[in-house]
């Protein structure tokens, strides 16, 4: 429908559906706890023919237009794989189909990029031996890997093994917010031309120039981060990126039934509907069917 924007679709802001599921089960340290997770899944339903990762994949149906809602599983940190990665093969079978390596902190993979203000996020090493056989392995399967949390030399480690297009979930540019988490000018260039994607996170902490977890910047802010990914690198590699799970979230935009008003922001900045659908929806759709081909 016109007045939402493209907001409709079953597969609005692939980041929040996914990222918001896993961060949000307590003790998911290892693989045994996530072999928990997956049982308790099943006991409600959700077996793995009726999880995107594999449904909507093998069916081919195309997401737009599908009448279902719909989640991705998905790993903020790759703790529950183990590092010879002798249990990735079952868990792909099971539904995964996106992991972000680190969160920010160390693990057997990679290094995570810890929070700080004012810092670049050249902070720490990059991929370990295991954390290049994951890329590797993730590259055969086809399963997203999310560079979000990741330290700037784990970036560039994934930049040169990953013939996938290169994902940020959940990261703003560090130009206007010089947030360890945010992404360098040379970073948002390397995800435009792999083909790749930035999801704009809501999180107030990695907003402003000033830093800081204010609740009360405004929703221009979030557009404003949109404004120069989209000029820098095109329209293309850009969405909505989430993280209502843990962050300081505007009290302007609140929850996931606020991302109306961040489409209103958009359409006040010049934005038209098809490019406020392809922020909500579109461009992730194209990199999830490039990366899950």
């Amino acid at each position: 429908m016109k007045e939402t924007f493209g907001l409709n679709s079953a597969a609005t802001s692939f980041p929040y559906l996914a990222q918001s599921g896993c961060t949000s089960i307590d003790g998911v340290n290892d693989a045994e706890d996530f072999q928990d997770v997956l049982k308790a899944m099943a006991t409600i339903g959700m077996n793995d023919q009726e999880r995107v990762g594999g449904r909507l994949q093998r069916d081919g149906c195309q997401w737009a237009s599908c009448q279902m809602l719909a989640a991705i599983l998905h790993l903020e940190g790759a703790e529950p794989i183990e590092p010879e990665l002798g249990n990735l093969a079952e868990l792909y079978e099971r539904g995964l189909r996106s992991i972000g390596l680190v969160w920010s902190r160390p693990n057997a993979f990679a290094e995570g990029v810890p929070f700080r203000f004012p810092s670049t996020p050249d902070i720490g090493d990059g991929l370990t031996g295991a954390g290049r056989r994951l890329v590797a392995e993730c590259n055969r399967l086809g399963i997203l890997i999310d560079l979000a949390h990741l330290s700037e030399r784990g970036f560039w480690d994934v930049a040169a093994a990953s013939a996938a297009p290169l994902v940020a979930s959940h990261s703003n540019a560090y130009a206007l917010s010089a947030n360890s988490r945010n992404l360098t000018d040379a970073q948002l260039d390397e995800i435009g031309r792999s083909g790749g994607i930035v999801g704009v996170t809501y999180h107030a902490g990695m907003l402003t120039k000033a830093g800081g977890l204010d609740p009360n910047v405004p929703l221009a802010r979030v557009v404003d981060h949109v404004d120069y990914v989209a000029a820098r690198i095109g329209i293309d590699h850009v969405g909505f990126g989430s993280d209502f799970d843990g962050a300081t979230v505007p009290t302007e935009l609140g929850d996931a039934s606020g991302l109306q008003r961040v489409a209103a922001s958009l359409r006040d900045r010049g934005y038209g509907d098809d490019e406020v659908a392809k922020l909500a929806h579109g461009n992730w759709l194209r990199v999830l069917d490039e990366t899950w081909a």
